[in-house]
């Protein structure tokens, strides 16, 4: 349980699945927000159904999230804490709800990985996720956080436009 504890500390959307012959700590489980609890012997069928509900878990989460490198650490971030990227003398900064994560690479770079996430270059500086976008203010978007992000103006029909698409997807 110790290790789980752990292991959800560093990263929320991993998946856990205890195997044990000890049905007594399955409610410990849920402390850890384990996928399930096999006990002991696990037959064959039980134990290759569970492998492919793991990794069906885990496709899910991961197109809903990315992996940064921001120096020696590596976060994963879903797409929905994301509110912005920002790039900063050759360093970008990823403003998500409650954090500012810096790393190196391109607003080129996240645009291409970031692409069908529903997020936009507003300008030469923001890679904006159109989810967070509370308004269009001028050259401005105002942002779920209170920021405004100015829109080059070459770029502000093409980014109402990804917007307006936006209002009609799928929620992340």
């Amino acid at each position: 349980m110790q290790a789980a504890r752990e292991i959800r500390r560093q990263d929320t959307h991993v998946v856990i699945v205890f195997i044990t012959a000890a049905p007594q700590y399955a409610i410990s489980g849920y402390e850890v927000q384990a996928l399930s609890y096999l006990l002991k012997p696990v037959p064959w069928f039980a134990f290759s159904q569970e492998l492919k509900r793991s990794i069906a878990a885990l496709q899910r989460r991961s197109a809903d999230s990315v992996l940064v490198e921001a120096g020696s650490n590596r976060l994963r971030l879903t797409f929905s804490e994301i509110v912005y990227a920002e790039s900063i003398r050759h360093t970008i900064v990823i403003h998500t709800l409650g954090d500012t994560i810096s790393m190196s690479g391109t607003l080129k770079e996240l645009e291409t990985q970031w692409r069908g996430h529903n997020f936009f270059r507003s300008n030469s500086c923001y890679l904006v996720n159109l989810r967070h976008v509370n308004a269009v203010e001028g050259q401005e978007c105002v942002m779920s956080t209170g920021e405004r992000l100015r829109i080059s103006r070459p770029r502000k029909k093409a980014f109402l436009s990804a917007l307006v698409n936006s209002l009609g997807a799928d929620p992340q």
